[in-house]
């Protein structure tokens, strides 16, 4: 799987955020959706690309968006996302046994839900556990 992860400033992400989400259905991507950073002023979003290919499709109008400052930055990251769903799955997240670079997305259509995005192929053993010891979870790989 690859992914984007685009780092917004606070300020302009209601003007970008759907111009992203038309350009990626257009492209024939998803944008799975994005996370408010409050303490930075930022928002991450993530696409999630569905053909390798599509990723020069991206970095053209993402470099244009870096130059332009619409964006903060941008970085494409080959891993592995998840699907997790359960009921108060946002507050058990919180001990998620997180990796560096591990992030996780709420996701927009249904708060039940959210895309874990692993900058590596597979879950840790750790990761793996804490999946297996909640079996009020459901969870897939995309």
């Amino acid at each position: 799987m690859i992914a984007i992860e685009v780092v917004i400033p606070s300020s302009t992400v209601d003007a970008l955020y759907p111009v992203l989400s038309q350009y990626c259905t257009e492209v024939g991507d998803v944008l799975l959706g994005h996370r408010d950073y409050s303490q930075t002023s930022e928002v991450l979003g993530v696409v999630h690309l569905t053909d390798d290919s599509h990723v020069s499709k991206h970095l053209t109008i993402l470099t244009q968006a870096l130059e332009q400052k619409a964006i903060l930055s941008f970085q494409f990251v080959q891993g592995c996302l998840v699907k997790l769903a359960a009921p108060g799955i946002q507050e058990q997240i919180a001990n998620f046994p997180f990796s560096l670079g591990d992030v996780w997305i709420p996701n927009p259509n249904d708060e039940q839900s959210l895309y874990l995005c692993l900058h590596r192929q597979l879950l840790t053993a750790q990761q793996s556990a804490w999946l297996l010891a909640r079996p009020e979870l459901t969870w897939s790989y995309m």
